[in-house]
């Protein structure tokens, strides 16, 4: 983990569940600042969500998006 005590958003990451986290670093990364982002992947990985966990979320919302 690089900035928890000086990311700001950690505390905001953490209130968020894994989907919302997710989605804050896959499909919504450019409606984020970087350190908001930053957050939500340290997040992730203190819950040992994996980065392969996210590629699965990325394609199934890309799937739902296209239908």
């Amino acid at each position: 983990m690089k900035n928890i005590e000086t990311n700001k958003y950690f505390a905001i990451m953490s209130e968020k569940d894994d989907v919302e986290l997710m989605r804050i670093i896959t499909v919504e990364r450019a409606d984020y600042q970087a350190d908001a982002v930053i957050a939500a992947e340290e997040e992730l990985e203190r819950r040992e969500i994996s980065p392969s966990m996210y590629q699965d979320f990325t394609e199934a919302v890309s799937y739902t998006h296209l239908r």
